[in-house]
């Protein structure tokens, strides 16, 4: 019997609400000195930590899967791709090319979790929050060099409790992930992620940061119908079938 994928598909829709709705947090941390750059890099690292405290064994079941450190090596490319004679950023500016970086790890991380589906999701979940913690801060110490990101604020209390409550949302959101993407097809779940902008238009219009325009609720709709669709159990019933002579 094939298992139902409504309920990998809830899991994706738990994990494109924490990043539909992650915009506020990180604005407030803006509003009180920290760069986004840097509040990427805080995040993940003490979702790390709170994955590291809750599964001790996972950077031991990283280690025993190379392919694993991928994820890792992605944060290379910032580097490899940043030469004497190529103006930075690339293409044109900071925002572009993170946008670009993270829509290609984002297809790449989706292929990777169904091909390592076996690998134990602590393993999993480890090498995204460390490639991304790594990603971030090799972005932001290169924006620092070139004047184009503020050196990181000083910890206070206004901002460490919304990183801490930021970090352990992305940490719920992910396990969900690891198991929604392990679980469906790589082109179903970047479509079941899409909901992610839906409730980021949602949220911000909750908050008064945007208004819902009629293109808005056009397109939210067919992305809620394009993602009900994928994740609708197909029939295996497809009528009667000839017998064999």
């Amino acid at each position: 019997m094939t298992p139902s994928p409504l309920l990998p598909a809830l899991a994706l829709l738990v994990n494109a609400f924490v990043w539909g709705v992650s915009w506020w947090p990180f604005r407030e941390l803006q509003d009180r000195g920290l760069h986004p750059l840097w509040s990427t890099t805080l995040v993940y690292l003490l979702s790390l930590a709170a994955l590291l405290a809750w599964r001790p064994g996972a950077l031991r079941a990283f280690a025993a899967h190379p392919l694993l450190w991928l994820l890792l090596a992605l944060a290379g490319v910032v580097i490899i791709l940043k030469t004497p004679q190529v103006p930075w950023p690339v293409p044109e500016s900071l925002a572009d090319w993170l946008a670009l970086m993270g829509g290609f790890s984002f297809a790449l991380t989706n292929i990777m979790l169904r091909k390592l589906n076996h690998v134990p999701s602590e393993a999993r979940i480890l090498a995204m929050f460390g490639g991304g913690a790594a990603m971030a801060c090799a972005a932001g110490l290169a924006g620092a060099m070139l004047a184009i990101v503020p050196a990181p604020a000083s910890p206070q209390a206004g901002w460490v409790g919304v990183a801490v409550a930021l970090s352990l949302g992305f940490l719920a959101g992910n396990i969900a992930l690891q198991y929604g993407a392990a679980r469906l097809a790589a082109q179903t779940t970047a479509l079941v992620m899409l909901s992610e902008v839906i409730f980021a238009s949602v949220s911000a219009v909750m908050l008064g940061a945007a208004e819902l325009s009629p293109r808005t609720w056009l397109g939210g709709a067919l992305i809620l119908a394009a993602a009900v669709w994928s994740a609708w159990p197909a029939s295996t019933d497809d009528g009667p079938r000839p017998v064999a002579q």
